[in-house]
């Protein structure tokens, strides 16, 4: 199965037969690998920023592996049913037919059948597909995570203290949530006193 690179989409087949393609958006991905060699000069200027691009694209890569890896689960279903198919309903006519030349059924034939088989090839050749997406994948989410510690690193060893990353709705303050009570939604005072004395 060929998989298309259309702007910065990879496009992926389906498990499952006769549903439309999924479209990966990569260029968040692509955009931090070319960031990469970055790390060779990282400084506490862009070491923050470095990390979150690396972060935010190892997220977006984990998000992509869960779907690919679903996909998978459904190719691997659709092949064993391709499967039974040869073996339930087109091997019995096949048996006779070999009964009849004076050879006997055995584990190469049938497997010989399946491999022969139309539908077997096209969803052996989806699984394989979406097995080598998955590596592709599992490459670059490996890659940033390997990028995100080195600058970490880097910065720990010349003994620089980065700053903490906060997110939307991150705050020392009593916040309500959904359920209508009070809670602390983030990090103690203490600790993040602790983190900017470098203690």
């Amino acid at each position: 199965m060929d998989h298309m690179l259309s702007g910065t989409d990879l496009i992926i087949p389906r498990g499952l037969p006769d549903l439309a393609p999924i479209r990966l958006e990569m260029q968040t991905i692509y955009s931090a690998e070319g960031r990469l060699s970055e790390t060779k000069m990282v400084n506490s200027v862009t070491a923050v920023e470095l990390m979150a691009s690396f972060n935010e694209a190892s997220n977006i890569t984990s998000k992509y592996l869960s779907w690919v890896e679903y996909e998978i689960l459904q190719a691997k279903k659709t092949l064993d049913l391709a499967k039974a198919t040869v073996i339930l309903d087109k091997m019995p006519a096949e048996a006779i037919r070999l009964k009849d030349s004076g050879i006997k059924m055995n584990e190469d034939h049938r497997s010989a059948m399946i491999t022969r088989d139309a539908d077997c090839q096209k969803s052996l050749d989806i699984l394989n597909g979406l097995e080598a997406v998955k590596a592709y994948l599992t490459a670059k989410n490996r890659t940033f995570e390997r990028g995100y510690y080195l600058c970490r690193d880097a910065m720990t060893k010349k003994g620089i203290t980065l700053p903490m990353n906060g997110y939307e709705g991150m705050t020392t303050a009593p916040q309500s949530n959904f359920m209508g009570q009070d809670q602390r939604t983030s990090v103690d005072e203490d600790v993040i006193k602790m983190f900017r004395d470098g203690k």
